[in-house]
């Protein structure tokens, strides 16, 4: 049977990227976003293999129901991949309280309540991985994308922490 990964921010980039290697490499794969046009020739593809699940990575109880979704689907999960990202551009001084906590959400507290959900299923996998895809901006701060860096650089640091556990 082949592994199971749950991919955030599958649409476009570097996660469509991402879900065409899984598939290619026999991996099943729920990929999480908000639209699906650049996966559609995937979905053709790879049917039975791809999984497709609408979700906000800001609402915990859409991810515990993600998660349920691919579990029902798939049996298991053995690798996350948070590789979804928001960032609001312009001074922080003029930031605006709202985008600031969508950037802080998405790019940090959502992976973790991802992660946090999905430890007991990854454990069970004994294969378990967690990827978590962070800028350059967390780790060296980039003007006008002070929230997206630092919350980059805070999953950074907290994915150190985990794998030291």
């Amino acid at each position: 049977m082949s592994l199971v990964a749950f991919v955030t921010g599958a649409n476009g980039g570097i996660g469509t990227r991402l879900v065409t290697r899984l598939l290619e490499n026999k991996w099943r794969v729920a990929a999480l976003d908000f639209n699906f046009d650049n996966l559609s020739e995937l979905q053709m593809e790879f049917p039975e293999s791809l999984l497709t699940i609408s979700a906000d990575l800001r609402d915990r109880e859409q991810i515990e129901s993600a998660l349920a979704t691919t579990i029902d689907r798939f049996g298991g999960v053995d690798a996350i991949i948070n590789n979804a990202g928001a960032w609001s551009i312009g001074p922080f001084a003029q930031s605006a309280p709202e985008m600031r906590y969508r950037d802080i959400d998405v790019n940090f507290i959502g992976p973790l309540h991802l992660i946090h959900v999905a430890l007991p299923y990854l454990v069970q996998s004994q294969q378990g991985r967690i990827v978590n895809v962070v800028s350059d901006s967390g780790r060296i701060g980039e003007p006008t994308v002070a929230v997206y860096s630092g919350a980059k650089a805070g999953l950074a640091g907290f994915s150190r922490s985990l794998a030291k556990e």
